[in-house]
């Protein structure tokens, strides 16, 4: 373990430099890093965002920043088994990893991981599945004429929607969906994908229409809603869930330009609807502005704000959480108030 009271951390994104995915954690990293210096610690933060979105890279800023001879390393993965080697390798070398966008694997049981910041992408995925059956018409509060009202002092997430999906009988819900993952096979994509599909998979009438991969890219998201606009009719595709932010901001920029987006809140208004999962200002922009319906908060301020404190902390010798789990939950036009312009992070208290 590093023990020394000047930190030096250095931070690695599969993101590319200009992606709130990327932009926000390093702000809140920075404020994080600014507040610590008022308590009278000196902590460095250096980043190296992604041009490719692949693991390689990674692994090659990871050895490179190790060889640096930094004190702490915050990892958001581009993928989980490919740079095991590598944090392995930083580990052994005296440096501090903590994880972002992740809660605790089996892959890294024999790692001795300082903490992960992140939360379960298989309930992510359930998060958002569950926000789709709402608004095609389940019990919730997405779309129009919705009755139930959500929870004031607590999340809008997977405990909310499983008691509220119990507490209902013979619920119908009938709707088209296309899924735009991220990179097929890899982790994050696969466990999103697989807590989507079991939620909607439970109402048979709920189909899904295809399953396209967009790679995490806008650009990418473009195509596929050019070819998904191209081969069915106005009224054969009710939703689209991208996977992500970036992915999003390609299918709504498409859609808009043909015409083609619903902005009324309600399924059996004409184009087809948006839910996506981040959380970006950007984005909750867009659920103001009725252009998204909704999303599954993934808490980048936390990842900045928390993989700071643990870093620096460890760096102290003082304890840190092994795991915090930011908890996915809805962000839709009734709450977004809670996540943007200013998230709620709690007070750190450096020197324990």
């Amino acid at each position: 373990m590093c023990q020394s009271t000047s930190v030096r951390i250095g931070f690695t994104s599969p993101e590319p430099e200009s992606s709130d995915v990327y932009r926000i954690p390093m702000q809140f990293m920075q404020k994080a890093a600014e507040d610590a210096k008022r308590a009278g610690l000196e902590v460095f933060v250096s980043s190296e965002p992604s041009p490719k979105r692949d693991w390689e890279y990674q692994v090659q800023v990871i050895e490179e920043f190790v060889g640096s001879g930094i004190d702490a390393l915050i990892v958001h993965p581009a993928d989980v088994k490919p740079i095991k080697p590598a944090l392995e390798k930083a580990i052994e070398a005296g440096v501090c990893v903590v994880l972002v966008n992740l809660l605790q694997t089996a892959e890294y049981a024999d790692l001795d991981i300082t903490s992960y910041i992140g939360f379960d992408n298989y309930i992510a995925g359930q998060i958002s599945a569950y926000a789709t059956v709402d608004y095609l018409g389940g019990p919730g509060c997405l779309g129009s004429n919705k009755t139930e009202s959500p929870p004031v002092d607590s999340y809008l997430g997977i405990d909310w929607y499983k008691s509220l999906y119990l507490s209902k009988n013979n619920i119908e819900v009938a709707g088209n969906v296309i899924i735009i993952e991220g990179v097929p096979g890899s982790f994050t994509s696969t466990e999103r994908l697989k807590g989507f599909r079991n939620v909607v998979d439970k109402f048979p009438n709920i189909v899904i229409k295809g399953i396209y991969p967009g790679y995490w890219n806008p650009q990418k998201a473009s195509g596929i809603t050019e070819k998904i606009l191209n081969e069915y009719k106005e009224d054969e595709v009710d939703v689209i869930w991208a996977a992500c932010n970036d992915m999003a901001f390609g299918v709504i920029d498409i859609l808009e330009q043909n015409g083609r987006l619903n902005q009324e809140r309600h399924p059996d208004a004409q184009g087809m609807a948006v839910i996506t999962n981040d959380g970006t200002p950007k984005s909750l922009k867009m659920i103001e502005q009725g252009r998204l319906v909704a999303e599954t908060w993934h808490g980048f301020p936390e990842w900045g704000w928390h993989g700071v404190e643990f870093a620096t902390k460890t760096a102290q010798g003082q304890s840190v959480p092994v795991s915090h789990d930011i908890v996915p939950r809805i962000e839709f036009s009734g709450n977004i108030t809670q996540f943007f312009p200013y998230p709620k992070l709690p007070e750190i208290h450096w020197k324990g």
